[in-house]
């Protein structure tokens, strides 16, 4: 029967070790795999052995590159899982290297929200429907992106959030002074409803212009 007959420091990357089996190399992995597989000098390389070694190899291929995806900017657990299919990773390797992530917290969905929600904020008033649809597109968990939307709305003025949408539709409405009221009226309301705020918001806002167009009264 075939033996493992070394593990040697890779050249690449001295964590990581190199599996030779009957002097030949079988796979790199971490140093941590390799110990949590129970290998060592000697042992017989089993049909199980090999097949414990194969899937930590897959696995280990697809958390690299999760982890590289990550560095360069956060991403939804369902858009890394698509990543990774993309790639061909079976449906097992995905679920474990994704929830290994999250359980490292490099992989936080309800993180991510809270995130995205404070960017959307930050510069322009928006309200919870377009905040939804941004969550949706990117690919936010429904759980993570409720409980994100419940918090963010618990946070909130219901007056400060109208008086930021009528600020926000005052400055809308001085860059479309070359259009006649009836076409002001429409693009300004299609405006505040891609902002995401609700039908009732927009009319009171766009009564509160009318019936006071200097200060908004």
């Amino acid at each position: 029967m075939p033996t493992v007959t070394g593990l040697t420091p890779s050249s690449r990357d001295p964590n990581r070790l190199t599996i030779k089996v009957d002097r030949k190399a079988a796979a790199t992995l971490p140093h941590t795999t390799i110990a949590n597989l129970g290998l060592s000098v000697g042992d017989d390389w089993t049909p199980e052995i090999a097949a414990a070694v194969d899937e930590a190899t897959h696995d280990d291929k697809a958390l690299r590159f999760a982890l590289s995806s990550l560095n360069r900017r956060a991403v939804a657990r369902s858009k890394l899982d698509r990543k990774l299919a993309d790639r061909d990773h079976s449906a097992g390797t995905r679920q474990r290297v994704l929830d290994h992530l999250e359980h490292l917290g490099h992989l936080d969905d309800f993180a991510l929200a809270q995130s995205l929600i404070r960017s959307q904020t930050r510069a322009k008033p928006a309200g919870p429907r377009l905040l939804q649809q941004k969550l949706f597109q990117a690919g936010i968990a429904k759980d993570a992106a409720d409980r994100a939307l419940s918090e963010h709305e618990q946070h909130l003025d219901p007056d400060a959030t109208r008086q930021q949408a009528l600020d926000f539709a005052k400055r809308k409405l001085a860059t479309l002074s070359r259009f006649d009221p009836a076409t002001q009226r429409r693009r300004l309301y299609g405006t505040l409803a891609r902002r995401g705020f609700s039908p009732d918001l927009i009319q009171d806002v766009m009564d509160r212009l009318a019936n006071s167009p200097d200060d908004g009264a």
